[in-house]
C-alpha cells in the first residue's frame, strides 16, 4: 500500500514541477512577474486559486474534524465562509484590484503604503512584521499538518512527512513563483473536489444507506469533549438545539471574516487582470465552496457514524477524514486511496506555497528593496534571485519550527490565522470599502486587535479557541471606526465605491 501511495505522489510531484518549468522563463523576468504573475489572472484562474488556497489543510483536518465533533452545528461556519467569500468577489475585489493597479501595488504593505501616503513607512513596517511572523507560524503549522496526514495514512513519521512536503513545495515555488502557485492550485482543485465527492459516496455505499448513518450517530455514547458541551451539543445529537440560536448563528457566521484576512487570498485578488469579471468569479467560487465544504461536512458526519472519538489516532477529531479514507479504501483500492491522500496533501501545499511567496515578497520587496539605494542591487535579476534564496531560508526555518514545536505548531498556526482574520481582515475591508478610514484607525485597530487575540488566547476566554477571532475582529473594527471619526485629518486616497465591472474578455 505504501508503495502505491508513493508512486501516486511521485507522479503528482513530477506533474507539478513540469507545470512550474513551463512558467520558469516568464517568472524570472522580474519581481512583478515572480510575486504577482504580471497581474494577468483571468476570471477562472482567480476564482479557483483564491478558493482553493483559502481552504488549506483546515479543509481535510479541521473542517471534517469539526463536523465529526459537533455535527451539523458546524454548518454555520461553512455558511459564513461561503457567504463572505461570495460578497468579497462581488463587491470588494474589483475595488482592491483597480486601486492596486493604479498605484502599482505588488504586496499588501504596498497597498497600505499607497493608501496612506502620510505614514506609509510606519504602516508598511507594521503590516510587514505582521505578515512575516504570522505567516511563518502558519506555514510551520501547515507543514506539521501534512506530516500528520502522512502518519495517519501510511505510517510515515510526521518529521519525514514535513520534510517531503516542504522540500517539494519549495522546489516548484522557487522555479516559477506566483504562476507556479496559481496553476498548481487549479491542478490541486481537481484532486480536492474528486476526493470530497468520492469519499462520501463510498462511505454511504459502505454502510448501506443514509438512515444507517443517522442511526450510528444516535448510538454513539460520547463523541466529543469540546467547550463543556456549550457548543458541542449533547451525546448522540446530530444537531444541538443551542446551535440554532441567534447568538450561535451570528458568532459562527462571523468566523467567515477570516477569509478577508488571509494574505494569500488578497494577493490573488490583486493579481486579477483588468479584463476579468469579479462578479462571475463570485459565482464560480460559490459553486466550488459549496462542493468542497459540503463534501467535508458529509465526510465528517459519516466519520462520526463510523467511529468513536477514541477510535481515532491520538483521540483527535482532526484525524477523522484520514481514518475514514484509510478504513474504506486502503486495502480494497490502494491507488484510489493514494489519490485521496495526495488530494489532502495538495490542500496543504496550495496554501504553504502562497504563504512562502508572501513572506519572500515582504522581505525582498517591502523591506530590502525599500531600504537599499543601489540600483544595481535592486535590478530585477538580482531581486528574483534573492527572492528564491529567501524562500529557501524561510522553508528551512518553518521546517525547524514544525519539528521543534510538534503538535503545538498546528495550534500556533491556527492562532496566526485567527490574528489575520481578526486584524488584517477588518483593516483591509475598511481601507477598501469605507472612504473615511484614516491611517490612525488602521494602526490602532491592528495593534488593539493583535492584543485582543493574544489576550483571549492566553486567558482562554473561549474553550473552542477559533472563537477568539470574533472579539478580535469586533475590537479591531470598533477601534478603526472610532479613531477614524475622531481624527480630524482628511481621509487619504478614498477608493471609488461606484466602480463598474468590465465585461469578460
Amino acid at each position: 500500500m505504501q508503495s502505491e501511495i508513493l508512486i501516486v505522489f511521485i507522479i503528482y510531484a513530477l506533474s507539478i514541477i513540469g507545470l512550474s518549468l513551463i512558467k520558469f522563463r516568464k517568472s524570472s523576468k522580474g519581481i512583478f512577474n515572480f510575486f504577482l504573475g504580471g497581474r494577468n489572472l483571468n476570471t477562472w484562474l482567480t476564482a479557483i486559486s483564491a478558493t482553493i488556497s483559502a481552504r488549506s489543510g483546515v479543509l481535510f483536518l479541521g473542517m471534517t474534524g469539526l463536523f465529526f465533533s459537533i455535527g451539523m452545528s458546524a454548518v454555520w461556519i461553512g455558511i459564513g465562509i461561503v457567504l463572505l467569500e461570495f460578497l468579497l468577489f462581488y463587491y470588494y475585489v474589483k475595488k482592491l484590484r483597480d486601486f492596486s493597479t493604479e498605484n502599482d501595488c505588488i504586496t499588501l504593505p504596498d497597498f497600505f503604503g499607497a493608501k496612506f501616503q502620510k505614514g506609509k513607512n510606519t504602516i508598511r513596517l507594521i503590516i510587514s512584521l505582521l505578515l512575516i511572523f504570522g505567516l511563518v507560524a502558519a506555514i510551520s503549522g501547515q507543514l506539521f499538518a501534512a506530516g500528520k496526514i502522512f502518519e495517519t495514512s501510511i505510517g510515515i513519521t510526521p518529521v519525514n512527512g514535513v520534510l517531503i512536503v516542504a522540500s517539494f513545495t519549495m522546489i516548484y515555488l522557487i522555479i516559477s513563483g506566483f504562476k507556479a502557485s496559481v496553476y498548481t492550485d487549479v491542478f490541486q482543485s481537481v484532486l480536492i473536489i474528486v476526493a470530497l465527492i468520492i469519499v462520501p459516496i463510498v462511505a454511504i455505499a459502505n454502510v448501506g444507506s443514509v438512515d444507517v448513518i443517522f442511526f450510528g450517530i444516535a448510538e454513539q455514547p460520547q463523541l466529543h469533549e469540546i467547550s463543556h458541551q456549550a457548543i458541542a451539543g449533547t451525546e448522540g445529537q446530530l444537531l444541538n438545539p443551542f446551535s440554532i440560536s441567534v447568538l450561535f448563528i451570528i458568532a459562527f457566521i462571523l468566523l467567515g471574516i477570516v477569509s478577508a484576512g488571509l494574505p494569500h487570498v488578497q494577493i490573488r485578488y490583486m493579481a486579477m487582470s483588468e479584463n476579468s469579471n469579479p462578479k462571475l468569479a463570485a459565482f464560480i467560487g460559490l459553486a466550488m465552496n459549496i462542493i468542497i465544504i459540503g463534501g467535508a461536512m458529509i465526510a465528517g458526519i459519516i466519520a462520526r457514524a463510523h467511529f468513536h472519538l477514541y477510535d481515532l489516532p491520538d483521540n483527535d477529531p482532526s484525524n477523522a477524514f484520514m481514518t475514514l479514507v484509510h478504513t474504506l479504501l486502503s486495502q480494497e483500492n490502494p491507488i484510489v486511496f493514494g489519490v485521496l491522500i495526495v488530494a489532502a496533501l495538495s490542500s496543504v501545499m496550495s496554501t504553504v506555497d502562497s504563504q512562502l511567496l508572501i513572506v519572500s515578497s515582504t522581505i525582498v520587496h517591502d523591506l530590502y528593496k525599500k531600504a537599499t539605494k543601489s540600483q544595481k542591487v535592486k535590478s530585477d535579476e538580482n531581486l528574483v534571485f534573492l527572492s528564491r534564496f529567501v524562500i529557501l531560508i524561510i522553508t528551512i526555518v518553518s521546517i525547524f519550527l514544525a519539528i521543534w514545536l510538534n503538535e503545538s505548531s498546528i495550534k500556533i498556526g491556527i492562532f496566526a490565522l485567527i490574528c489575520f482574520g481578526g486584524t488584517l481582515g477588518p483593516a483591509m475591508l475598511f481601507s477598501v470599502l469605507w472612504q473615511r478610514t484614516k491611517l490612525s484607525g488602521i494602526i490602532a485597530g491592528v495593534i488593539v486587535g493583535i492584543a485582543m487575540c493574544v489576550g483571549s488566547y492566553f486567558l482562554q476566554i473561549f474553550d473552542y479557541y477559533i472563537l477568539n477571532l470574533i472579539p478580535a475582529a469586533l475590537t479591531t473594527s470598533l477601534t478603526i471606526v472610532l479613531f477614524s471619526i475622531f481624527d480630524k485629518q482628511e481621509a487619504e486616497n478614498p477608493i471609488d465605491l461606484m466602480s463598474v465591472d468590465t465585461p469578460v474578455s
